[in-house]
This record gives C-alpha cells, structure tokens and sequence, in this order.
C-alpha cells in the first residue's frame, strides 16, 4: 500500500435532529456501508459562536464593476440586505468580504451617498459577521475608471477612502486595498506592481492615521500569481500590510497545495494548474513578519454562461457543492484563517441579463440552493479555531472503485486537522474531475498515531453523521474498513 502523507481536520461535530432535505443527495446511498445512520448535522447560527475559518463574498454593495450611484437600484439593494444578512447568520459563518466601489458611494458631483453602505455594516454586525472592506474601483470624474495613480487621482482616492474609513472605523476593523491589482480586468492592460504598492502605502496611511488598531489586507491576487507576489514583497508590501490574500480560482481546488497538470495544446502537452501556496508562504515567512496569508475569494458556478470566471465544466448544483467542500479542506490544510467563499447570492449584470451563478442564493427569489446547505454543513462539520497537522499519514485500500474506473490510491487526498482539544478531524476525497452523479467506491484506511474510540463519519454532501461498525486497532493506530470513497470529502472524527 502507498503511504499518502496527510494533512489533519479537527473539530467538534454537532448532531441534531433535523434533516436537511435540500441537498442534492434523495437518498442514502451509504447504506451498503459498514455504518450506522446516527443523525444530522445542526446548523450554527452566527450569532452562537465566537469564531469560524469561513466566509463570503457578500452582496450588500455592487462589488468590482465601476458602478455609478446613478445606475443603482437602492431600494433593491436596501429591501435585499436584510434578507442576503440573515441567510448569512445562518450559515454560520463569521467573515463577510464587502466590496465598496468608488463610483457607487461618491456621484460624479461629488456627492456622498451612505444608505446602501451603512445598511450592510450595521446588518452584518448586528449578525456578529465581521466584516473586511475592500476599498476598490476607479472613478469617472477622477480617474475615467482607471485605477488612481496620478497625484491628483490618488489625491481623490485617498479623500474617497478617507471619508470610508472614519465613517466605518467603530464597526470595521480589517480593510481591504484593492482588488486583482495583478489583472487586466481590475488594473488595465498593464499591471504594475509599483503602482499598486504606492496606493497601499498612501491608503495604509491614512487608515493608520484614523484607527491605528487597523489591520490591512493587500495582494489580492488573482489567481496565485507567484510572480506578482514575490515582486510586491521584493519593493517592499510587508512594511504596510497584516494580510495577504489571493483567489485561487481553477476547476480543482488541490492545485494549490499538490501538483496537477492539465491537458494542454502546447510543445509540452501539458500545463501546471496553478502555483503552488507553499511557495507562496515561503516568500511571506523570509520577510520575518508576522503577515497571515488568507484564500480571500473563490468561487465555481451552478451553470454555464454566467458571468466571471466560468471553469470548464461540466457544471451542476452537484458539482458546485463538491467543489465548496473541496475547496474548504484545502483553505484549512494551509492553515488559511479565511476562508472566503465567492458569493453570497448570484448578481445580475447592470446591464444585460447575465447572472453569476457562482451564488448560494438565486437571483431571482433568494432561493437556497443546494450549495447553501452544503456550505451550511462544512461550517458546522468545522467550527471553531482549526491547526492543520502535517506530519500525519494514512495508508489506503481500495476495494471497490464505484464509478471512479481506475482510481488509485494515489488519488487520494487527505487533510487533517485538530481543535484546541486536540479533537481530530480527517477528511479524504479523490482529486478527480467532479462528476454529477455519482457511485462512491469502498475503501479501507489505516490512521497511524490515532486512536478512535467512537469513530464517526461525516458525508458532507448530506450533513448525515454515521457511526462507523468495522474498526480496530493496531499497535500505533486504528484500522477503519469498508468506508465510502468519492470525488468530494467525508470526514472522520470521534
């Protein structure tokens, strides 16, 4: 058997006795398994808790498009707030990215316009959401959209954040500079890191100015340009900022932390998934300061033809719950301390009729899809402060590939965490391609180091918790057999 290095998930595990009906699994399709249904996971509320790894992009103001004030709706986005804040609380979750564009407080007069604004804040924190603002966008009369970086249009820009931040300061703690300042659809045809460095040093500024107990969050990268970053910290960022964040988005959320590559038309046939984070927290770390490193958004549509990044399929409600499940273990297993989800609810273009489906909530009716429950799950099934361990391992057999033809242990993914009882959380799930409908397969894992003495399994797709029959130990761990294998997470605990 191949030994598969792990990295750990603890965490305490909450039953109840409600079924969530709304997620996409009709049946139980465990039920050939060595396992006992026990219950449900019971939602967490946000304001039962203190403290969550998880959190969202929220829609309580346009977010990254260079909207003017004139062009919006305020009504609707007023009548909405309530309704996008609490779907929040319940999720649980405890973090809410806010993204305030320029254009949409300031008029092209001059004018400042707070209603949609204060709104939002007051609706998240009165939900014990703490909230990270993300000061963004160009500005017709000032910049002609373009990001500020003129002495006057950074002039203009730093009275824009000014007026923000000594509104906000008594509510928000955590701001935001920018947004993918390493991309042409947010910076223009030629990024320069320079330039982005002088507008996080002018805004970091002026925020210290009014709340030194501020912590600054800056990168925001799109993707995990390895790159950018590395210029960013070479000239300097780590002397301006507590935060780093970036968004990773990409079909297979493991290609941040494990080496995938994709089918390419290219001399080499193939192409890297994307940077690898471990370089990422080594560039950080040789700065010798104490900067965190966040997943600050990402996000995988319902359907096709939506706006934003769109993947390359196939897409489902399925599919999209797998990869929120995946890409919340992956967050944890770097030690990410936010783990941000891209979006509240789907948006609708200003201008046309085209949606971004990577929403929990439907545009049209504030529906919960099956995404929301499966959000809702992984927030309970991980609550609380989580350190990944590292220096674990596991040892798979697989017995029955389901309908993963040819699968091998190598496939396997593994995470593993531990609270601050030292409860244990493993999750495992197969780095494939994620299908719609699918068969999970069977498979034996021995966990070395750990001994479970009422060992439980958790299937994340629909929040039912199952106590685990075959099981025994060894002399240095616990030998779990005939549990299911699939291309999303379940997760063993105590």
């Amino acid at each position: 058997m191949k030994k598969i290095i792990v990295f750990f998930a603890v965490g305490i595990l909450l039953i109840a006795t409600s079924c969530n009906n709304s997620t996409p699994v009709k049946k139980d399709q465990l039920e050939n398994y060595s396992l006992t249904l026990l219950d449900n996971l019971k939602p967490i509320n946000s304001t039962q808790k203190s403290f969550s790894h998880f959190g969202v992009q929220y829609n309580g103001m346009p977010f990254h498009l260079s909207v003017e004030f004139d062009s919006l709706d305020v009504q609707y986005y007023l009548s909405q707030i309530p309704i996008t804040a609490q779907a929040a609380s319940e999720l649980g979750l405890k973090w809410a990215r806010v993204s305030v564009d320029w254009s949409s407080v300031e008029d092209n007069d001059g004018n400042f316009h707070w209603e949609i604004l204060d709104k939002t804040v007051s609706s998240l924190n009165d939900k014990k959401i703490e909230i990270y603002l993300c000061l963004h966008g160009g500005h017709r009369e000032h910049t002609s959209f373009d990001p500020p970086v003129k002495e006057n249009e950074l002039q203009a820009w730093e009275n824009f954040a000014r007026k923000v931040v000594k509104r906000y300061k008594d509510q928000i703690d955590y701001w935001e500079i920018w947004n993918e300042g390493n991309s042409v659809w947010f910076w223009g045809n030629d990024p320069d890191a320079s330039e982005y460095l002088e507008l996080v040093k002018r805004t970091t500024n002026l925020i210290n100015d009014i709340d030194p107990s501020s912590k600054i969050i800056g990168g925001n990268l799109a993707r995990l340009d390895l790159p950018f970053a590395e210029e960013l910290f070479d000239i300097g960022i780590a002397d301006y900022i507590d935060v780093f964040t970036f968004h990773p988005y990409g079909h297979f959320p493991e290609a941040i932390v494990r080496k995938i590559a994709l089918q390419a038309q290219t001399p080499h046939w193939y192409i890297p998934a994307d940077h690898q984070v471990e370089d990422l927290l080594a560039v950080v770390e040789k700065t010798g300061k104490d900067i965190e490193v966040w997943q600050g958004e990402c996000g995988y549509p319902s359907q096709m033809n939506g706006m934003g990044w769109n993947g390359s399929g196939p897409w489902s409600d399925t599919i999209q719950c797998k990869w929120i499940m995946r890409r919340a273990l992956v967050d944890l297993s770097f030690n990410s301390n936010v783990s941000t989800y891209f979006l509240m609810k789907e948006a609708k273009n200003l201008g046309r009729e085209a949606y971004n489906y990577k929403g929990l909530l439907r545009h049209a009716d504030n529906h919960k899809k099956p995404a929301f429950h499966v959000y809702q799950n992984v927030i309970a099934a991980l609550p609380g402060k989580l350190n990944a361990v590292k220096d674990h391992d596991a040892t798979f057999t697989i017995n029955d590939e389901g309908s993963f033809a040819g699968v091998k242990t190598r496939d396997i993914m593994t995470v593993m965490l531990r609270d601050e009882y030292q409860k244990p959380f493993f999750a495992y799930w197969l780095v494939l391609r994620m299908q719609d409908e699918t068969e999970p397969g069977h498979a034996d894992v021995t966990l070395r180091g750990i001994k479970l003495k009422n060992p439980v399994l958790v299937d994340l797709m629909s929040g039912r918790q199952y106590a685990v029959n075959d099981y025994s130990y060894t002399e240095n761990g616990t030998i779990l057999r005939n549990l299911p294998v699939a291309d999303y997470p379940f997760i063993i605990t105590e």
